[in-house]
């Protein structure tokens, strides 16, 4: 024992000699005293983790704080449009918006652009916008050209309006001439009282309204200060104060995404140059009547008598057997009659298990009946709004067949009559309208595109546009400040149709090769005929702007 402990007492003297290794990292006396021992990197996993974390984070960061930067620097640039000073009863400019979902996508991508990009910008401007969105090809294009129908339609009817107000004047003018024909006329119609108009009865429930609240001022407020203005001055919009010979300083159109824009000026030259009523119409409906009209024929029911009772007392109507055979007949019927009633006695007992048995089997065929014929009526409900919705979706189809194909435009299309007399001598005038307003069709026009990829290959295209979004904000802000600074041109169709063009690249190729198949609009020739064209004004997108702030503050005291 003595032995073993002497060899074991040198080793652990040298273990103790050994000095220990120096810990990682960096140490400080101060650190100590925090708490802190040492201060060392993280392995190469971690170090690779937090790296990406950070440089994600920042990336992330940075875009949305660039993001806010722009949207303020445009804000700020329209601020004097938006600082100008309203009277009560005018209405600011009215820009008209279409939206179309980007291809192979949902309509939030389109209306992303709009929201996060233009909307921010047009409000800081006071400008106001009606919104117009499609969810499937064809639907803006039918809008557009619907309503330069109506459009044209309202002005034939002011027209034959204004020709009947004269030709009543006139007549009026000569019945007030001649004395015997204005004592006649004063004899049957002067005690007719006078129907007021419906301008008259507003302006009467208006006051009887002032007459009620007259005790309520501090609750009326704005409205009770100002209502003798409110009343007797109608709402006037900022875009029918324009110049008559400059229609195209007024609102604006705005088209958000190419296809839109493909659409929007397709739908112009249907509503120009087609016709006012539907080609179409006298197939559809001619069919229709036919089915509503068609009458099932009635299978004839025979006629049934009915006998009374005294018919069936009476003994003359009894018929009475003539041969001897039929007596024989019946008496040998009669006793078969009485034997079988003997033999049914006996056997009514030995029946009876059999009764119950037919009964439960016959309740049980009645139940399944009854579930049969209830599946059957939610089976022919299910059918009935299948029926309704296939009906419903035929006639979306019907309206977007369109008046008059593109093909049509230079060979078959005319300009309209009632619209050629504003356009006279190469000079534009105002069409005059209920509201005084120009038309959206002689308003300029401008195109902002929608790029969205899609698919799993475009990824890294994807992630760096996702890193430099407040470069394509800056562009959309330049873009909409100079639609507000009204910076517009004629419309030249070798240089404008091919505007966002560059939006086609991001398409896809599989949605591209199905579009063709099924002769998609907005794969098509850009097609514009030069009647339409030479009428048409855009906003220029592409010269400088002016970023002083003075310049913009002349720029609004001029235009507005």
């Amino acid at each position: 024992m003595s032995e073993s402990v002497k060899q074991q007492e040198p080793v652990a003297e040298a273990a103790q000699a050994v000095p220990k290794p120096k810990p990682k990292g960096y140490t400080n006396p101060a650190l100590k005293m925090m708490g802190i021992n040492n201060i060392r990197l993280p392995s190469r996993n971690w170090m690779v983790f937090w790296s990406l974390c950070g440089a994600i984070g920042g990336g992330t960061f940075y875009n949305y704080y660039q993001q806010k930067k722009v949207r303020e620097k445009w804000t700020k640039y329209v601020k004097p449009y938006g600082d100008k000073s309203f009277q009560l009863n005018n209405l600011p400019r009215t820009l008209t918006i279409y939206v179309a979902p980007p291809p192979d996508d949902y309509l939030d991508e389109s209306l992303l652009v709009f929201r996060k990009y233009i909307k921010p910008i047009l409000n800081a401007a006071a400008v106001d916008f009606i919104l117009f969105t499609e969810s499937r090809q064809g639907e803006i294009r039918s809008k557009v050209a619907q309503d330069i129908r109506d459009i044209r339609k309202e002005i034939i009817q002011l027209e034959n309006d204004t020709k009947e107000a004269e030709r009543i004047r006139e007549k009026e003018n000569s019945i007030l001439n001649k004395p015997v024909k204005f004592f006649k006329w004063l004899f049957f119609n002067g005690h007719k009282k006078v129907k007021k108009s419906e301008e008259e009865i507003e302006k009467d429930k208006r006051e009887e309204f002032l007459l009620r609240v007259k005790d309520a001022k501090n609750i009326l407020g704005l409205y009770y200060k100002n209502r003798n203005e409110l009343i007797n001055k109608p709402a006037v919009s900022e875009d029918s104060l324009v110049d008559e010979y400059e229609p195209y300083n007024t609102g604006g159109v705005l088209c958000i995404g190419r296809g839109a824009y493909k659409e929007y000026i397709i739908g112009l030259q249907e509503g120009l140059l087609g016709p006012l009523e539907n080609p179409h119409a006298e197939k559809t409906v001619g069919i229709e009547d036919k089915q509503e009209n068609r009458i099932e024929e009635v299978p004839e029911v025979p006629e049934v008598k009915v006998l009374s009772l005294d018919d069936i007392k009476s003994p003359n109507n009894v018929e009475m057997p003539t041969n001897i055979s039929e007596i024989k007949s019946e008496s040998k019927n009669d006793t078969n009659e009485s034997n079988d009633i003997n033999n049914t006695n006996d056997t009514n007992d030995t029946n009876t298990n059999t009764n119950t048995n037919e009964t439960n089997n016959e309740t049980n065929n009645e139940t399944n009946n009854e579930t049969n014929n209830n599946n059957n009526s939610n089976d022919n409900e299910k059918v009935e709004e299948l029926t309704e919705k296939q009906k419903e979706e035929e006639k979306k189809k019907q309206k977007l067949i369109p008046y008059i194909t593109r093909e049509k435009f230079e060979n078959e299309g005319e300009f309209p009559k009632e619209l050629s007399k504003y356009y006279e001598n190469n000079k534009i005038k105002k069409i005059n309208t209920k509201d005084n307003i120009p038309p959206f069709f002689q308003q300029p026009v401008s195109v902002f595109p929608v790029y969205n990829l899609v698919g799993i290959t475009t990824f890294p295209r994807r992630i760096y546009r996702y890193y430099n979004k407040h470069k394509l904000m800056d562009r959309y802000g330049e873009m909409t400040a100079k639609v507000i600074e009204k910076r517009i041109r004629k419309f030249d169709a070798s240089v404008d149709k091919f505007s966002a063009i560059d939006e086609e690249e991001d398409w896809s190729k599989r949605w591209v090769k199905r579009g063709i198949e099924n002769n998609s609009e907005w794969l098509q020739d850009f097609v514009i005929d030069d009647r339409v064209a030479n009428k048409l004004w855009v906003y220029d997108l592409e010269g400088p702007i002016q970023e002083s702030q003075e310049s913009n503050s002349t720029i609004a005291d001029t235009q507005l």
